[in-house]
C-alpha cells in the first residue's frame, strides 16, 4: 500500500481528523466542514427504535466533509454545517461521516448498515460514507460503509433510493491484513476519477462483492488446475488393493480438500484456529525439516492438516491425543479402523504434548465434514478415499506436496483447461498463500447488507465453479453434464420470498401480503412487531410447521436461502425467542412420547439440551432459531455427494457464527457442537422412485415393523444432536441393526401373514366340508317354475333346478377357489420370503451416514420421515436433455408419457415438485423458459394449468440490454423463467406473468395478467405468452374467439426431405429442378440461386407432392431476437419441379388467393408479434405457425391482402433488394384492422410505427 502507516491515526487521535487523513492518502484533498460534533439525532427526522439504540453507543459523531466535483476543483469549499444541509439535494456530492464508538461497545454489520442507511436517507439524494471506529479483543479497529443508490423502479416514484450497504469492516490500523491493504489502495484516486461520479463509481466498484469474489475464484480454480496437473504429484490412495487408482479420483478428492481447508479458515476469521498453522515461520519450528517449496514433501499435509481434520475439529478437546505405540501393535486386532487419533508425530519438531497444546483453543465441531474417510467397503472394495494412515507404506498415505501449499508466484500452461491459448502462461501460487491475501466474514451476507470480504457463499459459488471446470470422464465441463449452474443471490431471495408470502397467506388469517412483505424486507428499519399475540403465535407455529425441500439442492443456495429468512421472520415478530421456545419445546415432547422405545433419561437429556440452547439464546437468539429451523423445516437432495456435503457445511458455518467463543475450555470454548445433518441433506436421486415402492409400503404395515421404523426415527431423531463420539458410534450401530432388523422382520412378517393366511383357507376348507354334509342331506327335488325372457313380459320360458345342486356346486366352487389361493400362497412361500425381504432391503441398505455414496432412489417418507409432502418445493432443478426411457410413465404421466419429442430435466423436475408437495403445497422452480412455449413441455404445462394453480410466471430472456452481469445467470446463455405454482387444480386462476427481467427489475418485477383457462384454450400446445403487462389484453384479443391457420390448409410439413439425404439429390451440374434450404426463403421471395437437383426416384417423388400445389413456405430456424420471426413467401409451384429440405416449413393452400392472403398474415407485424410471445427458441415450426390465430375475414378484406401481396412479389421478382415498405406497411395497417386492434394498441405491438392515428381511425 505504501506509506499506510497513514492509518496509525486511527490510534492516535480523534476520529474526525483520522477520517480525514484517510480521504487525504485516498487523494482527496478535503477541508472540515466543522470541529463540532454532529448528534445522529439531529440528523435522522423521527430515527427509529433501532438507530435510537445504536446511537447510544456512540461515544462522538461528525459529518466531516463533502466531496463534490468542487472538491477536485480551485474553488473554495468553505461551505458551514447549515450550508451543506441547505445544499443537500442541489448539487451531486457525497457526504463522509465519523463515527466514534464507546470502548466496551461495537456495532455489528446490521446496525452499522441500519445507520448508513438512515444517514443515507436523512441527506436524500446525496450517498454518504460512514468511517466507524470500535474496539475488538483491545485493539483499534475502524470500518467504512458506503450505500448504494439506485433509480426507484416502480411507477409513482421518482428520484433514488436507498440500495444495498456494503461494508469494509475490522481494519486494524497496526496489524493491518493483505486483503484490507488491497482493497484501500484499490480505493485511491487516478486522475479520471477525480468528480463526484469518479469517485463514487471507482468505491463501488472496489466495495463490489462480486469483483473481490471473482478474482478469488479465479485464483483458486487455477489452482485447482494446477493441482491435478501430473508433476504435481498429488495422490490418494483411494481402492487399497490397487496402486493404478491413487490419482484416479483426485478431482473429487481436491475439491474436497477445498471445502474443508476454507472451512478452516472460516474457523481462523473466528479465532477458533491458531494462525501459526498457516505461517512459514511458524511451521519452520513445528515440523522437522520443513521446507515450505518442496514437491517432494508433504508433511505439512499429513502432519497438520490432516490432524487438524480428523483428529482435531472431529474430537473432543479432553479426549486428543497421538496413536500410542501399543495401539499400533494392536493394529491387526480390528483397532487400526480409528481415525480419530493424531499420527505423523516423527513429522514434528515439537513434542506430541506441545502440538496438542497448540490445537487445544481448537473447539470440537462434530463435523461430517472432517470425518475420515478411510476404511469405506464399496462394491466389494475397501477404499482409504483421505489416506490418514501411519503405515509406513507411502501407497497407504495422501500426498499432497508442501509446495502446493506455500509456493510463491508459479506460471504454468493452463491452455487446455481453458481451451485458449492464451492461458499458456497462467500465475497461480499456493492455496494458503491465496487464502491470506482475502478477508473472509463468517456471516452470509444479505441483499440489503454486503461486508466486503469473502463470506460462506463463495463455497457454493466455488463449488459450482469448480464442478463447471472438469470432469474426468469426459474432459468436459462437469456443469454441462450436470446441467447444474449456481443461482445468483437476487433470483434466491426473490423466490424464497414469494414461497413464503405465498404459504403464509394460507397458514396465518388476516396477516396481508404488505404486512408479510414488510416483515420479510431488510429495508424497514422498525423492529416492531405490525402483528397481535393470536396471529404471532399462528406466524411462528406456521413457520415451526413449514417442510422445505430443494430437490436438486447443489451447493445449498436456496435452502440456506430460505433459512436466512425465516430466522429473519423469526427475530422480526419474536425478538427474545418466547414464543419459538414454546412452539419447539411444545412439539419436540410431543413427538418423542410418540416414541415408545425412548427412555425417561433419554427424554430429559434431550430436552435439557433444549433449554441450554435456548439459554444460549439470551445472547445469541440467531442460534437457537437456526438450528430448531433446521431441525424442522429445511431438506435437500442432490445427486452429489460433495454438492450435499457442501449443502450441509455453508449450514454448519452458519451455526457458527451465531456463536461467541469464550476462553473455557471445558465449555469446548463456548462453542456448540454442530448437528448431525446426515438426515437433512442426501444424496439421493431425486427423480426416482423405488420400483414396487407400494408393495413394499404395504409389507411395512405390520405393526412388528411399524414399531421397528418408529425405533429407527427415533434414533435418527437423537442422532440430529448428539456430539459424544461414543454415543454416536453407538446409535449409528443401532441404526444399522434396526435396518438390518425391519428386513429380517419383513421377511418373517411375510412367512407368518402368509402362514396364517394359509391356516384360515384351510379353515374355509374345513367350513366347506361341514357345508357339504348338509347340502347332501337336502331333497333331491327339482323346481320348476316359468321365467319372464323380455321387458313387456311378452315371452316366457320355463326352468328347472334343483337347490340341492346349485348348493353343492356352489360348494365346490369355493372349494376350488381356496385350493387355488392355497396352492398360490404354499408355492410363494418358497420365494416370497425373499421377494419380500429384497424390497425392503432396497430401503434399509440406503446408509444416510456414507458421505460418497449416491443412493439411485429418493423416498420423502423413508429418508426425512415426511409422508404426507412437503409445504414448498424450491430450487433451480439442472437443465439438461436426457434420453427418454429414464425414468417411468407412471411415475412422470405428463413429462414422461404425454410430452412428446426431447425429453428435458427441467421438466422431470417440475413434475417430480408436484409429486412431492402436500396438498396446497408451493413449488417456486426456475427452469428453461422453453417451460413456456416449447411443444415438448405441452402437457407439463397442462399439469401447471389444469391440475395445479399456476401463479407467477417470471421470465429472464438470455439477452438484456443492460451487462452480462445482471442477466439471470451469467453464465447460462438460454432463456430462464421461475414458475410459481400450488398444487390445487385452479383452471381459472389468473396468472401473473412478468418478462424480460433482470437481477435489477427482479427487485420490483412488472406484471401482466391472464387466466390460466385462457392459456390453456387459446392454443392446443397451451403456450404462457411472454407478454408485457400492456400487451396482454391485446394478446387476448387476437387470441380469443379465432381459429386455427391450420383449418385453411390442406397439409403441412416441414420440409420434403432431411438435410441429411442431401447428397443423394444434389446436382453437380445445372439441371431445371431445384432444392431450397431455410436461408433461401425470405419474406415474399425467394433466392435466385437455388440448389440443382438430380432427377431421381427419390426426387421424382417428391416433384409430384409438390407440382401444381399453391405452397407458403417460411424459414424454420430464425433468432429471437431477430427483427422478423416469420419470412413466408409464396410459390405458385404450377410446373416447378422442386424439393424443399428440412430447414423450411411447407403448408399447401387450396388456392393461389388463399395462399397470398395467408402469405401476408404471416409476415405482418401483428402475426410475427403472436408468433414472438409464444416461442421460446430458435425453431419456426411447423405446428407453431398452424397454431397461429386465424381471424375471420370478408372476401374484400382478403383480396385487399392478397394483391398487396402480389404487388411486393412481382417487385421482388425482379429485384430482390426492391422497396417494399409501403406495400408492407399497408398490409400491417389491414391487418390490425381486421383482428381489431386500437391506434393505441397498435402502438404497444409496433411502438416504431410511422403509421399516424389520424390515418388509422380514417
Amino acid at each position: 500500500m505504501g506509506d499506510y502507516q497513514i492509518l496509525n491515526r486511527f490510534t492516535a487521535e480523534n476520529i474526525q481528523k483520522a477520517t480525514v487523513g484517510l480521504l487525504h492518502y485516498l487523494g482527496i484533498a478535503t477541508d472540515l466542514i466543522t470541529e463540532e460534533q454532529v448528534a445522529i439525532t439531529d440528523l435522522v427526522e423521527q430515527p427509529t427504535k433501532a438507530v435510537l439504540e445504536i446511537c447510544r453507543k456512540i461515544h462522538e459523531s461528525y459529518l466531516v466533509c463533502s466531496i463534490s466535483d468542487r472538491t477536485f476543483s480551485d474553488e473554495e469549499q468553505d461551505e458551514t454545517l447549515d450550508e451543506v444541509k441547505e445544499n443537500i439535494g442541489k448539487y451531486d456530492q457525497m457526504l463522509v461521516f465519523a463515527v466514534d464508538l464507546h470502548e466496551d461497545t461495537k456495532l455489528c454489520r446490521t446496525e452499522m448498515a441500519t445507520l448508513t442507511r438512515a444517514l443515507n436517507r436523512a441527506s436524500k439524494a446525496a450517498p454518504v460514507v460512514v468511517v466507524f471506529r470500535y474496539y475488538d479483543d483491545g485493539e483499534v479497529r475502524f470500518a467504512l460503509s458506503l450505500c448504494e443508490r439506485t433509480a426507484y423502479l416502480q411507477a409513482g416514484h421518482t428520484g433514488e433510493k436507498v440500495g444495498r450497504v456494503n461494508i469494509l469492516r475490522g481494519i486494524n490500523p497496526q496489524k493491518t491484513h493483505a486483503g484490507h491493504i488491497r482493497i484501500l489502495e484499490d480505493m485511491r484516486l487516478e486522475k479520471k476519477d477525480k468528480s463526484f461520479e469518479g469517485v463514487y463509481q471507482k468505491w463501488l466498484g472496489v466495495f463490489d462483492n462480486d469483483v473481490l469474489t471473482n478474482k478469488f475464484y479465479e485464483e483458486l480454480q487455477n489452482w485447482y488446475f494446477w493441482a491435478l496437473k501430473p508433476e504435481c504429484r498429488v495422490s490418494f490412495p483411494n481402492d487399497v488393493a490397487s496402486d493404478s487408482d491413487d490419482d484416479k479420483y483426485n478431482p473429487q478428492n481436491i475439491i474436497r480438500l477445498i471445502t474443508r481447508l476454507i472451512f478452516v479458515w472460516f474457523l481462523r476469521q473466528k479465532g477458533l484456529v491458531p494462525k501459526e498453522l498457516f505461517k512459514r515461520d511458524s511451521l519452520a519450528r513445528l515440523l522437522k525439516n520443513f521446507k515450505p517449496e518442496d514437491l517432494n514433501s508433504s508433511t505439512y499435509y499429513r502432519a497438520v492438516l490432516q490432524n487438524l481434520f480428523f483428529a482435531t475439529l472431529n474430537k473432543k478437546i479432553e479426549e486428543r491425543e497421538f496413536m500410542s505405540d501399543e495401539f499400533i501393535m494392536n493394529r491387526n486386532k480390528g483397532k487400526h479402523d480409528v481415525k480419530t487419533f493424531m499420527r505423523h508425530a516423527s513429522d514434528l519438531q515439537v513434542s506430541k504434548e506441545e502440538f496438542i497444546e497448540l490445537l487445544h483453543p481448537v473447539p470440537f465441531m462434530n463435523n461430517s465434514l472432517f470425518e475420515c474417510l478411510d476404511n469405506k467397503e464399496q462394491n466389494g472394495h475397501v477404499y482409504n478415499w483421505d489416506g490418514f494412515s501411519d503405515s509406513k507404506k507411502p501407497q497407504k498415505q495422501a500426498f499432497v506436496p508442501n509446495y502446493l501449499f506455500f509456493a510463491e508466484d508459479v506460471y504454468i500452461d493452463l491452455s487446455e483447461e481453458y481451451g485458449k491459448p492464451a492461458a499458456s502462461s497462467v500465475k497461480v501460487s499456493g492455496i494458503i498463500n491465496i487464502l491470506s491475501k482475502y478477508t473472509f466474514t463468517v456471516e452470509e451476507n444479505t441483499p440489503l447488507d454486503v461486508d466486503v470480504a469473502l463470506d460462506p457463499e463463495l463455497l457454493g459459488k466455488v463449488f459450482e465453479n469448480l464442478l463447471a471446470a472438469y470432469n474426468p470422464e469426459t474432459k468436459k465441463s462437469a456443469r454441462k453434464s450436470t446441467g447444474s449452474f449456481y443461482t445468483p443471490r437476487p433470483i434466491v431471495q426473490y423466490m424464497v420470498d414469494e414461497s413464503l408470502i405465498a404459504y403464509l397467506k394460507k397458514q396465518v388469517d388476516g396477516v396481508s401480503e404488505d404486512t408479510l412483505r414488510s416483515l420479510l424486507s431488510y429495508t424497514d428499519d422498525d423492529a416492531t412487531n405490525p402483528l397481535g399475540c393470536e396471529q404471532t403465535r399462528r406466524l411462528v407455529d406456521a413457520i415451526f410447521r413449514c417442510k422445505v425441500l430443494d430437490p436438486a439442492c447443489g451447493s445449498g443456495a436456496f435452502p440456506m436461502g430460505m433459512l436466512q429468512q425465516m430466522a429473519h421472520l423469526l427475530s422480526r415478530v419474536d425478538s427474545d425467542n418466547s414464543i419459538w421456545e414454546e412452539v419447539v419445546i411444545d412439539n419436540a415432547i410431543r413427538y418423542e412420547n410418540t416414541i415408545d422405545t425412548m427412555s425417561d433419561e433419554e427424554k430429559a437429556e434431550r430436552q435439557a439440551e433444549r433449554e441450554k440452547v435456548f439459554a444460549l439464546s439470551v445472547d445469541y437468539p440467531d442460534y437457537a432459531r437456526k438450528l430448531y429451523l433446521i431441525e424442522n423445516c429445511i431438506y435437500g437432495v442432490d445427486l452429489q455427494s460433495i454438492a450435499v456435503q457442501i449443502s450441509r457445511l455453508r449450514f454448519f458455518i452458519s451455526l457458527v457464527c451465531e456463536q461467541q467463543p469464550t476462553d473455557d475450555a471445558t465449555d469446548n470454548y463456548g462453542i456448540h457442537p454442530l448437528p448431525n445433518l446426515e438426515m437433512k441433506f442426501v444424496c439421493a436421486n431425486t427423480l426416482v422412485k423405488l420400483e414396487n415402492i407400494s408393495e413394499t409400503r404395504e409389507l411395512f404395515a405390520n405393526d412388528e415393523i411399524i414399531k421397528l421404523i418408529q425405533e429407527l426415527k427415533g434414533v435418527r431423531h437423537e442422532l440430529f444432536v448428539v456430539t459424544n463420539s461414543h454415543v454416536k458410534k453407538r446409535l449409528l450401530a443401532k441404526d444399522k441393526t434396526i435396518r438390518d432388523q425391519i428386513m429380517l422382520s419383513t421377511g418373517d412378517c411375510y412367512t407368518r401373514d402368509t402362514e396364517e393366511k394359509i391356516a384360515r383357507h384351510k379353515a374355509g376348507l374345513a367350513e366347506c366340508a361341514e357345508e357339504m354334509k348338509i347340502a347332501e342331506r337336502m331333497s333331491d327335488e327339482v323346481i320348476t317354475q316359468a321365467v319372464t325372457q323380455d321387458l313387456f313380459g311378452e315371452k316366457e320360458e320355463v326352468i328347472s333346478y334343483s337347490p340341492k345342486q346349485n348348493k353343492i356346486k356352489a360348494i365346490n366352487q369355493r372349494k376350488a377357489f381356496i385350493n387355488r389361493e392355497i396352492k398360490r400362497l404354499q408355492d410363494s412361500l418358497n420365494n416370497g420370503r425373499d421377494k419380500a425381504m429384497r424390497l425392503a432391503k432396497q430401503l434399509t441398505d440406503w446408509n444416510p451416514y456414507d458421505q460418497n455414496l449416491s443412493s439411485p432412489f429418493f423416498d420423502a417418507d423413508w429418508m426425512f420421515g415426511v409422508t404426507d409432502g412437503f409445504d414448498v418445493v424450491i430450487g433451480n432443478p439442472p437443465y439438461a436433455q436426457v434420453p427418454k426411457g429414464m425414468v417411468r410413465e407412471e411415475d412422470y404421466p405428463y413429462s414422461e408419457g404425454k410430452d412428446t419429442g426431447k425429453q428435458n430435466l427441467y421438466k422431470l423436475f417440475v413434475e417430480a415438485g408436484y409429486n412431492l408437495l402436500k396438498d396446497s403445497g408451493i413449488a417456486n422452480l426456475i427452469v428453461q423458459s422453453s417451460l413456456m412455449g416449447d411443444v415438448s413441455a405441452a402437457y407439463t404445462r397442462e399439469l401447471l394449468l389444469l391440475h395445479s394453480s399456476l401463479k407467477k410466471v417470471v421470465e429472464f430472456p438470455k439477452t438484456i440490454k443492460s451487462s452480462d452481469e445482471d442477466r439471470a445467470f451469467a453464465s447460462v446463455l438460454q432463456g430462464t423463467c421461475i414458475a410459481m405454482f400450488e398444487k390445487v387444480a385452479n383452471p381459472d386462476e389468473i396468472v401473473y406473468i412478468s418478462i424480460h427481467n433482470s437481477q435489477q427489475s427482479l427487485k420490483a418485477p412488472i406484471f401482466g395478467t391472464i387466466s390460466a383457462r385462457n392459456i390453456y384454450d387459446f392454443s392446443p400446445l397451451h403456450e404462457i405468452p411472454i407478454i408485457t403487462e400492456a400487451a396482454m389484453p391485446i394478446y387476448i384479443k387476437v387470441k380469443s374467439d379465432k381459429e386455427p391457420l391450420k383449418t385453411v390448409l390442406i397439409d403441412s410439413a416441414q420440409g420434403n426431405i432431411n438435410t441429411i439425404h442431401l447428397s443423394k439429390i444434389l446436382a453437380s451440374e445445372p439441371t431445371n429442378a431445384f432444392i431450397a434450404k431455410g436461408a433461401h426463403i425470405h419474406r415474399y421471395h425467394l433466392d435466385k440461386d437455388l440448389f440443382y437437383c438430380q432427377y431421381n426416384d427419390l426426387s421424382e417423388k417428391i416433384f409430384k407432392k409438390n407440382i401444381g400445389k399453391n405452397l407458403v413456405l417460411t424459414q424454420n430456424i430464425t433468432g429471437t431476437t431477430d427483427t422478423h420471426r416469420i419470412h413466408a413467401a409464396w410459390l405458385e409451384c404450377r410446373s416447378t419441379n422442386i424439393v424443399l429440405l428440412h430447414s423450411v416449413n411447407i403448408s399447401y393452400l387450396p388456392s393461389a388467393e388463399v395462399a397470398a392472403y395467408i402469405t401476408g398474415l404471416l409476415n405482418s407485424k401483428l402475426l410475427d408479434w403472436i408468433f414472438r410471445v409464444t416461442s421460446t427458441n430458435n425453431h419456426v415450426n411447423i405446428y407453431e405457425l398452424n397454431n397461429l390465430p386465424l381471424c375471420k375475414a370478408s372476401e374484400e378484406q382478403k383480396k385487399s391482402i392478397a394483391s398487396l401481396v402480389r404487388q411486393i412479389m412481382d417487385l421482388k421478382e425482379t429485384d430482390n433488394n426492391a422497396d417494399t415498405s409501403a406495400d408492407e406497411r399497408a398490409i400491417n395497417l389491414l391487418v390490425y384492422k381486421l383482428y381489431g386492434l386500437t391506434y393505441d394498441e397498435v402502438k404497444i405491438v409496433d411502438p416504431e410505427t410511422d403509421i399516424t392515428e389520424e390515418e388509422y381511425d380514417t
